[in-house]
């Protein structure tokens, strides 16, 4: 009888409550207007008590923060449960606007490089252009529905049949890379040298066993019908230990493991308040929780980093925290800036190396290294002070290095139309549904950077969560069909 429900179109009746609150269109839902009202307050008390005495400079920077606040209020009028534009909008603020402009006060940036007030009128004017051109892409498709790709046949469906045998082969490969997972825990450090098995390991590998909490969560109504609440909870708990195992926050990269968690959070609080109020939850996770957990993340298991981990948050300082490393994609930019004037800009080269980053260096010599890599070594190492290459480099920098300032309005048009097609995504049903929220949240990394590492990544992830598992369902659909036609 199940193998029969693999291919009854009445799946989509078993979990339509699952879908029903994750609505993109508009609705009489309130506009949250305290919390943008306080937002307003808090800005303009960041700027009466952060002194910036560079009034051109000064200036610059309210234009972008105006621009932002206009854009956050037309959010919240007109798409205010889009996951992506929140997540974008919010990385906006927290690292183009706020981090830098209290980085103003130092007279010198995370990266080094010193007050130049021209450099930074220009990074402001670009990062303008930028956030304009994002914006202006997502109002021209405002009344524009992006058709997803034919999505039957890409979508994950229900099935406990389904769902037993990829639990079965989830804790087969969690006993497989146990001993994996147990050296990361006593030195977290130990794949670092080595780029391309971390690729492999952590985030196509690791990726695999974390599976069974999206499915689970995707479709928490229809699996708790069809197997009885106490079954659905101890998988529940089995998925949360591998969870725990394969995408921990202590030997995670914290680029990698938020948007796992912030997904699994917003797949069980699907009430639309939480939908709401996404953009300030991603701006207290960028500003407060992100530097907070460096804590713990540049830890490794044992009773001393515990302590020295809780000492870290005990100084916690956001001010401080908002002038480090951690903050750094400003002054990435402004240093993409000074790169192009003094060097060149690589038409493509670096595209080119994003695109094709599958490709071993021992098969082609002189691959590009990422943009964050190469800008460090050939300027910040040499004339300035930076002291090694593992920096950011966000999306704007991106386009500029490879193609000017085209390459900004192509790089920001080309998010426009990503973040309409995830809210596409977002308002369908499924497993697709899950993807569209998880990609939405890993745009942070992507606007970070740099695009190489960013795009590896994500690729060895979906790879690991989606394309894995939708290849094991259609062989399992194929023997089943061809079980029943016997």
């Amino acid at each position: 009888m199940e193998g029969r429900v693999l291919r009854s179109s009445t799946l989509i009746q078993g979990y339509q409550n699952d879908t029903n609150s994750l609505i993109l269109r508009r609705t009489s839902a309130s506009f949250p207007f305290i919390s943008f009202i306080l937002f307003v307050l808090i800005n303009i008390l960041v700027i009466l008590f952060v002194p910036v005495d560079n009034f051109p400079v000064l200036l610059s920077s309210i234009l972008n923060l105006l621009l932002i606040t206009v854009f956050v209020f037309v959010h919240f009028k007109n798409s205010p449960y889009s996951i992506s534009n929140a997540t974008i909008l919010g990385f906006f603020y927290s690292f183009f606007w706020l981090a830098p402009y209290i980085q103003l006060t130092n007279r010198r940036f995370p990266n080094t490089m010193p007050f130049d007030d021209e450099l930074i009128i220009l990074t402001n004017l670009v990062i303008t252009l930028f956030i304009f051109a994002y914006c202006f892409t997502r109002f021209l498709l405002k009344d524009y529905r992006i058709v997803p790709f034919s999505s039957h046949h890409l979508n994950i469906e229900p099935s406990t049949i389904f769902l037993k045998a990829i639990f079965l082969i989830s804790i087969l490969i969690s006993f497989l890379l146990l001993p994996m997972v147990i050296k990361l825990f006593v030195n977290r450090e130990w794949l670092i040298e080595k780029q391309s098995l971390s690729l492999i390991v952590r985030n196509f590998l690791f990726s695999i066993p974390t599976f069974p909490i999206f499915y689970l969560s995707t479709y928490k109504s229809y699996f708790a019908r069809k197997l009885g609440a106490i079954k659905y909870n101890m998988l529940l708990i089995i998925s949360i230990f591998m969870l725990l195992l394969f995408a921990n926050p202590i030997t995670g990269k914290r680029n990698l493991i938020g948007p796992i968690y912030l997904s699994v959070l917003f797949l069980w609080l699907r009430s639309k308040k939480w939908l709401l109020h996404s953009f300030f939850i991603i701006v207290i996770v960028l500003t407060v929780l992100f530097p907070l957990t460096k804590s713990f993340t540049h830890s490794s298991l044992t009773i001393g980093s515990f302590s020295k981990a809780f000492l870290r948050m005990e100084s916690y300082n956001i001010y401080k925290e908002l002038q480090g490393l951690d903050f750094d994609a400003w002054s990435m930019l402004m240093a993409g800036i000074d790169y192009i004037r003094k060097y060149e800009i690589t038409y493509g080269r670096q595209i080119l190396g994003v695109l094709l980053f599958w490709i071993p260096r021992s098969q082609w010599t002189n691959k590009p290294v990422g943009s964050g890599h190469l800008v460090a070594e050939k300027l910040l190492m040499k004339q300035y002070a930076m002291w090694f290459t593992n920096l950011s480099f966000p999306l704007p920098a991106e386009g500029l290095i490879n193609f000017g300032l085209i390459g900004v309005i192509m790089f920001a048009i080309f998010l426009g139309v990503v973040s309409r097609y995830l809210d596409t995504l977002q308002n369908t049903e499924g497993y697709l549904r899950t993807l569209s929220i998880f990609t939405a949240f890993y745009l942070i990394y992507v606007l970070r950077g740099d695009l190489m590492s960013s795009f590896a990544y994500y690729v060895g992830r979906i790879l690991g969560m989606y394309v894995v598992p939708l290849t094991i369902k259609k062989i399992m659909r194929a023997i089943l069909y061809d079980y029943i036609a016997r």
